[in-house]
C-alpha cells in the first residue's frame, strides 16, 4: 500500500496549490481572498501585510491599506509605510528633522520641534507657533499687538464704511 502525499495540499478557487498566491490567505487547507485594498493578507481578508502601490489605498496603516497617513505619520515612499513621526513633531514629511508642525508646548524651527525659539528669533505666529527671524539684528524681539490680529480682520476693518446719516434701515 502506497501513500499518497501530494505537495499540493491547499485548494484555492477549485485548483490544488503548495501555497497561496498573492492576494489570497491561508484559512485551514482554503485560500481565501483578502480584501481588494490588500495586496497581500494574514489570518484574515481585513488583515492587510501589503498594499498595492498602484491602488487607490497604497499606504499601510495599523495593517490597513489607507489614501493617506494621518497626523503624526508620514507617507514612507520607499516601503509604502504610514511611518511614526520622531516626538515631539505632530506632522511630519519625513522620520526626522522633517517636521512640519509640532506637539504642544514645543515651536517650529527648520523642521525641527524646540522647546524654544533659539537667540534671534521670536513666536512669529500663535497659530503654527514658528519661530521667526527678529529684524535689525536684535538679540531679544517681541511680537507687537497689532501682528497677533489675523490679516483677514484687518482688511475687514478697512473696508467698514460709515453710512450716511438718513441712510440706515
Amino acid at each position: 500500500m502506497t501513500s499518497d502525499m501530494s505537495p499540493f495540499t491547499l485548494l484555492e478557487e477549485g485548483t490544488c496549490v503548495k501555497e497561496c498566491s498573492t492576494g489570497f490567505y491561508q484559512f485551514g487547507n482554503l485560500c481565501s481572498h483578502c480584501d481588494p485594498t490588500c495586496l497581500t493578507c494574514d489570518v484574515s481578508p481585513y488583515v492587510c501585510t501589503s498594499c498595492s502601490k498602484t491602488s487607490a489605498y497604497p499606504f499601510l496603516y495599523n495593517n490597513q491599506c489607507v489614501k493617506q497617513c494621518q497626523t503624526g505619520y508620514y507617507q514612507n515612499p520607499e516601503t509604502y509605510t504610514c511611518d511614526q513621526c520622531q516626538w515631539p513633531c505632530l506632522s511630519c514629511q519625513s522620520g526626522t528633522n522633517d517636521c512640519t508642525s509640532c506637539q504642544s508646548g514645543f515651536y517650529l524651527f527648520r523642521g525641527t520641534c524646540r522647546a524654544e525659539c533659539p537667540a534671534d528669533y521670536f513666536i512669529g505666529n500663535p497659530v503654527t507657533w514658528n519661530c521667526d527671524q527678529c529684524t535689525n539684528n536684535c538679540n531679544t524681539c517681541e511680537v507687537s499687538a497689532i501682528s497677533l490680529i489675523p490679516p483677514r480682520a484687518i482688511e475687514h476693518a478697512q473696508q467698514v464704511h460709515i453710512m450716511p446719516a438718513g441712510l440706515e434701515t
